[in-house]
């Protein structure tokens, strides 16, 4: 994953991956975060079908440069993309306005806080230190 070649990169400053795409948009959520919310709608809400989604809509590329940019890293030298690049789709972003309206909430975990919390449980590592303590 993005996060595990973070933890691999700080660790080995000449560490490469290879990985097919970054040309996608996607909103990146906490999966135990939208479970919650999905077990509250389980519980207490007869509504049909609602979205559940950060409402914060990121290009892969730019999700993964800023992620390694927080641990003081520059994804263009560790990642390569294998597939030629292409347009990213087209720009969406999610209403959360029925889920707030429905639960009384809504996703409120960052992409940065996901990364962080995701390398700090493989490593003890906090935004822009390296692996010298800096």
């Amino acid at each position: 994953t993005i996060v595990n070649s973070i933890g691999r990169a700080l660790e080995l400053p000449d560490f490469h991956f290879e990985i097919k795409t970054l040309d996608f948009r996607a909103d990146w959520s906490a999966a135990a975060e939208l479970m919650d919310l999905a077990a509250d709608i389980a519980e207490g809400c007869d509504e049909g079908e609602l979205v559940l989604a950060s409402g914060n809509t990121w290009v892969g590329r730019d999700a993964v440069r800023r992620s390694f940019a927080r641990y003081g890293l520059q994804s263009d030298h560790h990642c390569r993309q294998s597939s030629p690049r292409a347009d990213p789709g087209p720009e969406f972003r999610v209403s959360l306005q029925r889920l707030e309206r429905l639960t009384g909430r809504r996703p409120t975990i960052t992409l940065d806080a996901l990364v962080d919390e995701m390398l700090a449980a493989a490593r003890s590592v906090r935004p822009h230190e390296t692996r010298n303590g800096r």
